[in-house]
């Protein structure tokens, strides 16, 4: 019934209790309060079970959402997505109370303690929308604790670029409005300016040239503009090509920093030699040692995407996923990184699943029923 979503006063209707009675003879019907009620609860509680064994010692990204039910109260939904497996958490709502990050904030770390301590997760990120009450909340969430990363959904980032980007009536307007961005860019950054003054001496230019920044008025400025721009091709090519993340010194040094942000020390000499190797493809990292060929057929056949942190996961030397020593500090790093979901999808289309059960002919079902409702199906989904 769940998964079908049928209502519960279906077991009262006759035509139902003369179809059980003549095909399963005996069998006793349960009324709606106790489908809804007891059994909901019982089998709801089975599915959390069997998702704890699912998720625990995994890494996962908590979200969060708000949305508005039918019956106009204003719900925040959190989620946990482990290793890209999306899993509902609780659904609280605040109709009565501020919209503030203050508000989220509370909301978010009890779902961070209900992911740690009951899922067994080890949460890595936490991503919700680009509001401002959300972006305030990430901040706080920092504050709280230093070693989360706080993630914008890049599905929201992502419709506000494409909007910006159907606006646009001709090719040659995006083109410019493009270089523009590029020019202001650098003139805003003397580092920029630096380099790619730096890149022209190379270059044996025989005069430093500058980027130009036309007047809006004066449409020759606009073609100069443009002009110089792709006079400085070459240049800002090789600047590109000779970015610092490039190096493998420079690549180090940030995964050096992200090491001591997660665990609080920095990585030893074993780690440094793994990373290297694994920068030149080399001894255990080589793409045949890794497999990276078989999991990328199996993937091609059952026709979904490649299990990243699963590859990793085989590179394993630990079952603790607290021991970040020597190589498998590297492994342990990668999965955490590879692990986080920096988009809220999975929220939106549990929304979509909450408005198929909270419909207006069902507007005085309570939140927390509708989200076991929602629980039970998703489980029953994943499960067959």
């Amino acid at each position: 019934m769940v998964s079908g979503l049928v209502s519960w006063r279906a077991t009262g209707i006759p035509y139902w209790k003369y179809f059980f009675a003549k095909w399963v003879p005996g069998a006793i019907l349960p009324d709606c309060d106790v489908l809804s009620g007891r059994i909901l609860n019982e089998e709801v509680v089975k599915a959390n079970s069997e998702t704890r064994g699912q998720t625990r010692g995994k890494f996962g990204t908590g979200q969060c959402d708000g949305w508005k039910n039918v019956a106009k109260k204003s719900l925040i939904t959190s989620m946990v997505n482990v290793e890209y497996q999306p899993h509902l958490l609780n659904v609280t709502d605040i109709s009565s109370k501020p919209k503030t990050a203050d508000t989220l904030l509370d909301i978010v770390l009890k779902e961070i303690e209900h992911v740690q301590n009951v899922l067994m997760v080890f949460l890595v990120a936490w991503c919700t929308d680009c509001s401002g009450e959300s972006a305030k909340m990430r901040r706080l969430l920092r504050g709280v604790f230093p070693w989360i990363i706080v993630l914008d959904c890049w599905v929201h980032q992502f419709n506000l670029v494409v909007g910006d980007v159907l606006k646009l009536k001709l090719p040659l307007i995006k083109v410019v409005d493009r270089a523009l961005e590029t020019i202001k860019w650098f003139l805003s950054h003397s580092i920029a300016v630096g380099l790619l003054n730096e890149q022209q001496k190379k270059a044996d230019f025989p005069v430093i040239l500058m980027l130009i920044l036309p007047v809006l008025t004066r449409w020759t400025t606009h073609y100069l503009a443009l002009d110089r721009l792709l006079t400085l091709k070459e240049p800002l090519r090789q600047l590109v090509l000779s970015s610092p993340f490039r190096s493998t010194l420079e690549l180090f040094a940030l995964a050096a920093k992200v090491f001591k942000r997660f665990y609080n020390k920095s990585p030893d000499g074993i780690f440094r030699k793994a990373f290297s190797e694994y920068l030149a493809h080399a001894g255990m990292w080589s793409d045949e040692r890794m497999s990276l060929e078989y999991f990328s057929n199996d993937a091609r056949e059952r026709n979904t995407f490649v299990d990243v942190v699963s590859i990793w996961r085989e590179k394993l030397m630990s079952e603790n996923l607290n021991d970040v020593d020597g190589a498998n500090g590297l492994v342990v790093l990668a999965m955490r990184i590879m692990s986080m979901v920096p988009n809220s999808a999975s929220t939106e289309r549990i929304f979509s699943r909450f408005g198929a059960v909270h419909t207006k002919a069902r507007n005085r079902m309570s939140a927390e029923k509708t989200r076991k409702i929602v629980v039970l199906r998703t489980h029953i989904d994943r499960k067959h």
